[in-house]
């Protein structure tokens, strides 16, 4: 996980991970806002739980998704790849 100021970035790829649930606030004061995902190259059949509409850049590379389901949520979007699906 990277932070520079209020905003962060993850990157978990290449784990083999079947599931993913984004859960990255400390507490219910944390103003932190996710910025980015790199959950590529893993093995997710879904999108991850917990994004926001922070979201401006996200890599689901190279796993096994089946539908895009809960995208729609993503409304501040910018970059999305989704290749090898």
């Amino acid at each position: 996980m990277i932070s520079q100021s209020n905003y962060v970035d993850l990157e978990i790829s290449g784990k083999n991970l079947k599931n993913i649930d984004i859960d990255y606030k400390s507490s219910a004061n944390d103003k932190r806002q996710l910025r980015s995902i790199n959950f590529s190259c893993n093995h997710l059949v879904k999108l991850p739980m917990g994004l926001e509409k922070t979201l401006q850049f996200m890599n689901i590379s190279f796993n096994k998704l089946k539908s895009l389901n809960g995208i729609e949520q993503c409304v501040n979007l910018k970059f999305l790849n989704v290749s090898g699906n």
